[in-house]
């Protein structure tokens, strides 16, 4: 049987316990997000237009995305990047080496 945990704050973040081997597992529970890149499993350089508004830009793989245009800011799979845009613009972004996944939600 697993129980709840929190952050310092007292919000619920979600809910944990013991797997069968004795190892401590977590499951977090996020808001409701939208992904506004294409392919998101086959990542390629591209050019979304985004609304103003707050994001968070994550990848997986071994290699590097920077952003461009209304967001700056290089994202690896230990280092995502989060922006604020206060219009709607064209964000670029540019992969290098292997990325093997990438999300910008909001």
């Amino acid at each position: 049987m697993g129980s709840l945990f929190y952050e310092a704050a007292g919000v619920y973040l979600g809910i944990e316990g013991k797997d069968a081997g004795g190892t401590m597992k977590r499951l977090k529970i996020w808001e409701s997000r939208s992904n506004y890149m294409l392919n998101s499993a086959a990542p390629v350089t591209q050019t979304v237009n985004l609304l103003a508004g707050d994001y968070h830009f994550w990848i997986a793989g071994s290699g590097s995305v920077a952003l461009t245009g209304g967001a700056t800011g290089t994202a690896t799979e230990s280092s995502d990047v989060s922006f604020t845009l206060g219009a709607t613009v064209d964000v670029i972004f540019t992969i290098t080496g292997d990325v093997t996944m990438f999300q910008c939600e909001k």
